[in-house]
Parts: structure tokens; C-alpha cells; sequence
């Protein structure tokens, strides 16, 4: 009897191995997804930035332009 709890008690450590590992695997699996969201979040957001900050450039460079154009006409 005591070699069968034995054995029963070696298959299920072994077991507990096994799933250790699998969860090592798996916390592995998903550090490595999470990082590579955030990777993609970061370039949108720097795509983003980069596009509000060329329309204000633009935005400014449309009121320089107009601003001329208006002294231009008041020197007519």
C-alpha cells in the first residue's frame, strides 16, 4: 500500500511540474504579446502626434500666407 501512495504521490509532483512549466510557458507567451501591443499603441500615438503637429505647422504656415496676402492688398 505505501509503494502506491508512493507512486501516486511521485505522478502527481511530476504533474505539478508539468503545469508549473506550462504556466512559465504560458506567462512567457503573454508578456511577450502584452509588449508587443504596446509597441504598436506607442507607434500610433507617435503617428498621431506627428500628424496633429504637421496640421498645426500647416495651420500656421496658412496664416502667414494669408496675413501677407492681406497686407498685400492694402498696399493696392
Amino acid at each position: 500500500m505505501d509503494d502506491e501512495i508512493r507512486r501516486q504521490l511521485e505522478d502527481l509532483l511530476l504533474n505539478i511540474q508539468v503545469v508549473r512549466a506550462e504556466v512559465l510557458k504560458t506567462r512567457g507567451d503573454l508578456m511577450a504579446r502584452i509588449d508587443r501591443l504596446q509597441d504598436a499603441l506607442t507607434l500610433q500615438r507617435e503617428e498621431k502626434i506627428v500628424d496633429q503637429s504637421t496640421i498645426l505647422l500647416m495651420r500656421r504656415q496658412i496664416q502667414h500666407l494669408e496675413d501677407r496676402v492681406q497686407t498685400l492688398e492694402e498696399k493696392r
